[in-house]
């Protein structure tokens, strides 16, 4: 997964082997989950810090001439 700056330059945050979902729900929901594969594993702590990894919601809109997908985010892990 890449991140690609408007004068399209890309560049790879996550390293190799990154692991994520995304969910688009027929009513017009989104959600993304993306973690970096040199994340640790969970310990026995109730909360681990969210370095290395972020999520986040909304609501998207498609729209289909001129086939773009457009999203509005609620919520994310990073401010």
């Amino acid at each position: 997964m890449y991140d690609q700056t408007q004068d399209g330059e890309k560049h790879n945050p996550w390293g190799d082997g990154v692991k994520g979902q995304a969910i688009y729900t027929s009513d017009g929901h989104f959600s993304w989950m993306i973690m970096s594969a040199d994340r640790p594993k969970a310990n026995t702590s109730p909360r681990i810090p969210v370095g290395q990894a972020i999520a986040y919601w909304g609501t998207y809109t498609v729209n289909e001439e001129a086939k773009t997908l457009t999203g509005k985010l609620e919520r994310c892990t990073f401010p």
